[in-house]
């Protein structure tokens, strides 16, 4: 294992009844690098994402973080070691601001009765807020704001807590262009922070997008198949290869449908 690689998953192994969501799925991520992960709906993306974030415990396989063994008993036990999973349901509470959203279950305090310090909670927010590069005020009403600042503000909570590695579980599912475009430019501000990202997608014109965020030659792509489905991990993709992998995850569908007209006619 290389000693930039900061998360590595190996067989990892989950079933759920009769279904077997995850088989024997291994991945890596080198720090301050975006790393893709993708596949069709129902290929296992949320539920290693769940692994991942301490929601769901795998039958098998295992967990190194910085190269040593790991296990992920629960969310908490995710964030004390640097994990933060941003759902595609996203969990601010919007009758608050951005700052108490940012620094909820970590509020600083203020001797000698340990009330809430909204003075430095406001000041630290909107610290972080412009480091990020992110348009937004700490004492905003998170009600009032879009779905994309919304995530910039779910993306801020995970750094005021230290995070090394982020996962975007589909974050451009409700967004417009303008707001994709300037999701894509926190993420460029994370990489440059050092900080790990984990961006899941099925949209395949994402990556060509994502592919521009790096910093070194893109050249290689691994692809795995799960239960009928393919799911690709991509840290450096060579286009095309990406392109070969579309083509065969086409003609494994033709060739799907083909076998399924045969049956009806019998």
């Amino acid at each position: 294992m290389s000693a930039d690689v900061v998360l590595h998953m190996r067989d990892i192994d989950k079933r759920f009844g009769g279904v077997h969501a995850l088989r024997q799925f291994s991945f890596e991520c080198v720090k301050g690098e975006v790393h893709v992960l993708m596949g069709e709906n129902g290929a296992g993306k949320s539920t290693l994402l769940k692994i991942l974030g301490g929601i769901y415990h795998a039958d098998s396989g295992e967990v190194y973080l910085n190269g040593r063994q790991v296990e992920i008993a629960n969310p908490l036990v995710a964030k004390a070691l640097g994990i933060t999973v941003i759902h595609q349901e996203l969990s601010l509470c919007r009758n608050m601001t951005v700052a108490e959203n940012i620094y909820r279950g970590q509020e600083p305090t203020k001797p000698p009765f340990n009330f809430v310090d909204f003075h430095r909670m406001n000041r630290q927010s909107q610290e972080l807020l412009d480091r990020l590069n992110m348009s937004l005020t700490a004492t905003t009403i998170v009600s009032e704001l879009s779905i994309a600042q919304m995530q910039m503000v779910e993306i801020a909570g995970a750094l005021s807590k230290d995070a090394s590695i982020v996962v975007m579980d589909e974050p451009t599912a409700s967004l417009t262009e303008r707001e994709i475009k300037s999701l894509f430019e926190t993420i460029a501000t994370l990489k440059e922070r050092g900080v790990t990202i984990i961006y899941v997608s099925h949209r395949l014109n994402e990556t060509f997008v994502i592919r521009k965020i790096k910093a070194k030659p893109l050249n290689r792509i691994r692809c795995h198949r799960l239960e009928h489905k393919f799911m690709h991990t991509a840290s450096y993709i060579d286009m095309r290869k990406l392109k070969s992998c579309r083509l065969r995850l086409r003609t494994e569908r033709h060739k799907q449908s083909g076998n399924q007209r045969k049956c009806k006619r019998r």
